[in-house]
């Protein structure tokens, strides 16, 4: 496995605030395929767009239509996911799922709130597979539900519980991730591990267990994957994000409590994009942060 180095800060954006560019307890993050960052705006209740150099291009969300009845209104927004014709897709905490275009502008309910097969109980990290359905972190049903592009239910994966070898047993799952070998990982956050399992469903093992130390997890919420299949874990209790290889070995750890740059106050979502940069949105210090990887060097 190649080695692993801690990531250089380059950029911030964000400040507690109701304008553009200024934030209220950012949630989860995407990047596009040209590279623009989607930030899920919870406090806001609203997605916020963000071009090079993290500038401001524009906001969705707030609703559309007359005065007294909107549509589209996002509530607590979540997660955000960009499919490959660029319509994004966001998970409201309050509600279910909503598709809007490029522009923003609503599209529909993509998946609706409820406690049944097929519908969404306080959904939060969305994830697109490499077949371009959808993988759901259904949170408060402690299960994940596989979507196709017209949101037909695919598959559920889990259920609750605190199974020590994890074996799909989930309490409110959060963040989704996929590898290049198409294996997906999930936060179980209040068991504080990953689970992974195989294209199909089924379950290869799990990684981390209640703590501080290397190795351990406190409250994982996001969680990417980078170009080498390391995994990128936000621990939202510990103010970090600490990297594994695939087979869930601790690789090092960036981050740490404070309000400098490169440090977190109960960070959340993370998303890698093609260039490696890492974004992470700090929750409580209402910004998103920029880091740059560096390439791998093999390990001795």
């Amino acid at each position: 496995m190649a080695a692993w180095t801690s990531p250089v800060h380059q950029l911030s954006v964000g400040s507690w605030g109701a304008r553009d560019g200024e934030l209220d307890r950012p949630c989860g993050l995407t990047v596009d395929r040209s590279g623009l960052l989607y930030v899920a705006d919870a406090g806001n209740g609203r997605v916020q767009v963000f071009g090079p150099e993290l500038s401001f291009l524009r906001k969705f969300g707030q609703g559309e239509g007359g005065r007294f009845k909107k549509v589209g209104r996002l509530a607590t927004p979540a997660g955000v996911a960009v499919d490959r014709a660029g319509t994004c897709y966001v998970s409201d905490v309050k509600g279910g799922i909503l598709k809007y275009d490029g522009a923003g502008h609503y599209l529909g309910e993509f998946v609706a709130r409820g406690k049944g097969k097929g519908q969404l109980d306080y959904p939060r990290g969305i994830y697109f597979n490499q077949d371009g359905n959808l993988w759901v972190a259904d949170s408060h049903s402690d299960r994940l539900q596989l979507f196709d592009p017209q949101g037909l239910l695919l598959l559920v994966l889990g259920g609750p519980g605190s199974d020590p070898e994890g074996r799909g047993q989930f309490q409110r799952p959060s963040g989704l991730a996929i590898d290049s070998a198409g294996c997906l990982y999930i936060t179980d956050t209040l068991n504080d591990r990953v689970q992974k399992f195989d294209p199909g469903g089924g379950f290869l093992g799990k990684f981390g267990a209640t703590g501080r130390e290397e190795g351990k997890l406190w409250r994982p919420r996001g969680i990417a994957i980078d170009t080498w299949d390391r995994v990128y874990v936000v621990e939202r209790m510990n103010h970090r994000v600490q990297v594994f290889d695939p087979d869930g070995h601790s690789l090092g750890a960036f981050g740490g409590e404070g309000k400098r740059d490169g440090q977190f106050r109960e960070p959340y979502g993370i998303a890698i994009d093609e260039q490696s940069w890492v974004y992470v949105s700090d929750n409580l210090g209402n910004r998103v942060q920029s880091f740059a990887l560096s390439a791998p060097s093999p390990s001795s």
